[in-house]
């Protein structure tokens, strides 16, 4: 299995470019990922609420802490949402400011899918919600 994995995590680092073998390790407990389409930033969620940014290209890591926590769902397009266990999705600016809550789930986020305008997001209540955002143009 081990060998599986490292065959895996090695085909990865080639597909994003990253041929130095760099991993990212973290605490507490890694709940979500998240990257743009290019690759270039990759966002984790912690369940103590932090979100990190990592610049693949620069190596540069930045940290936030999401009022809402622990997180349960990231996404990254225009914008980053987060998706939490209390069912609220927050949408954030790159700078981490925030533009728009959404408040309608009962249970946890599970998934967050994002496009140019719309959010869809799936939870633990069984229900699929699809969002307008307020705003697009933010990274």
């Amino acid at each position: 299995m081990k060998f599986l994995c490292l065959i895996v995590i090695t085909f990865l680092r080639q597909a994003v470019g990253m041929h130095d073998g760099q991993l990212y390790k973290f605490e507490p407990t890694i709940t979500a990922v998240a990257a743009t389409s290019d690759g270039d930033i990759v966002v984790i969620g912690s369940s103590d609420g932090s979100v990190r940014f990592i610049d693949t290209q620069e190596r540069q890591t930045t940290c936030y802490k999401a009022p809402e926590f622990p997180i349960t769902a990231l996404g990254i397009k225009k914008h980053i949402a987060i998706g939490s266990r209390t069912g609220v999705v927050l949408i954030f600016d790159h700078e981490m400011n925030e533009v728009q809550k959404l408040v309608g789930h009962k249970a946890p986020i599970k998934t967050v899918a994002l496009g140019e305008s719309l959010i869809a997001t799936v939870s633990d209540d069984a229900v699929v919600k699809i969002w307008k955002l307020l705003r697009v143009n933010l990274l």
